[in-house]
């Protein structure tokens, strides 16, 4: 080969056209283009360089079609090679939403608003979170997440049979919001609060909280607990709307909550999947004030009824 043969050069080069272009990082098909990248470009010039010799000397016409040949077979070759390598690597965009996204990213929501994409394999699907308007301070809420889609669907089990489809949630609420302990939870209410597998996204985020794949089938709602922030532990609260922001998985994910792959197939994401809803923070002074205005309009109202009375029997 004539010298366009740096692996380096060839990588740290594909590497900034991604970057640039914002393609997803795909290490396989970056390999791939590697790899067959400078092939093309040495048959290429070769090609050139015999184009040239053939003006200065048509005396080598036979010999020169005969690598015309070979390095058309040459170009033909390299191109479907890198063809291929880019449909088997590079499988179809999904669109998807992180539930898995732990070991690469400390907070899964972008500061910009959107949850940050990640390697789990979810399709923009629907959701549907159910949560009171306003709460008080210190209260004990429920927010219902129910996941749907449709139950005829299957995924390949471990043990290579079809089964239930999985699905997950990751559900993110303000600072200062966090999930109610099993004490403070009332008998009546621990019948509605279904033993699942919740877990904190991080040790320091106890507002950002994760279920991992359990069954479809008998998950498809989910009940959430939750506390409202407590001014005692939070100096800082302020009375005013915060948003929910709620995410769902149907499916395997291509990373288990560990950091391992599931499976060795290559998803690239593009979109996220994630509804918000608001909740109002409630200052009790405010009900107070307002339960007193209330009550003070239907007092007046009952002076001026007595009053009109009187004055019609004078």
């Amino acid at each position: 080969m004539i010298g366009f043969h740096s692996p380096h050069g060839w990588n740290l080069m594909i590497g900034s056209i991604y970057k640039d272009f914002g393609f997803a990082h795909n290490d396989q098909i970056r390999s791939g283009l590697v790899s067959t990248f400078p092939v093309i470009l040495d048959t290429i010039f070769k090609y050139q360089i015999f184009r040239y010799l053939n003006r200065l000397s048509p005396s080598l016409t036979m010999q020169t079609r005969n690598t015309f040949s070979w390095i058309n077979e040459e170009i033909t070759q390299s191109i479907s090679i890198s063809l291929m390598i880019y449909i088997i690597t590079g499988d179809s965009i999904s669109n998807a939403y992180p539930i898995f996204a732990q070991q690469g990213y400390e907070n899964p929501r972008e500061a910009t608003g959107p949850i940050v994409c990640a390697n789990c394999h979810l399709a923009n699907k629907p959701e549907d979170i159910e949560v009171l308007q306003a709460v008080l301070l210190d209260t004990l809420f429920e927010v219902v997440v129910r996941i749907p889609y449709d139950m005829q669907l299957k995924q390949i089990l471990a043990n290579g049979k079809k089964g239930v489809l999985n699905v997950g949630v990751v559900l993110i609420f303000p600072e200062g919001f966090e999930l109610a302990l099993p004490d403070c939870i009332a008998p009546e209410t621990k019948e509605k609060i279904v033993n699942l597998p919740f877990q904190d996204y991080h040790p320091t985020k106890k507002n950002i909280l994760v279920i991992v794949l359990v069954p479809g089938k008998k998950f498809s709602e989910i009940t959430f607990l939750i506390l409202s922030l407590d001014l005692a532990s939070n100096k800082h609260a302020h009375f005013l709307k915060y948003p929910i922001y709620i995410g769902e998985n149907r499916g395997r994910g291509q990373i288990y909550p560990n950091g391992n792959k599931s499976n060795n197939t290559v998803y690239n994401f593009t979109t996220t999947c994630i509804r918000d809803v608001e909740i109002v923070l409630q200052d009790p002074l405010c009900v107070q004030d307002l339960l007193f205005f209330l009550a003070s309009i239907v007092f007046v109202q009952i002076l001026l009824v007595i009053k009109k009375k009187q004055f019609e029997r004078v």
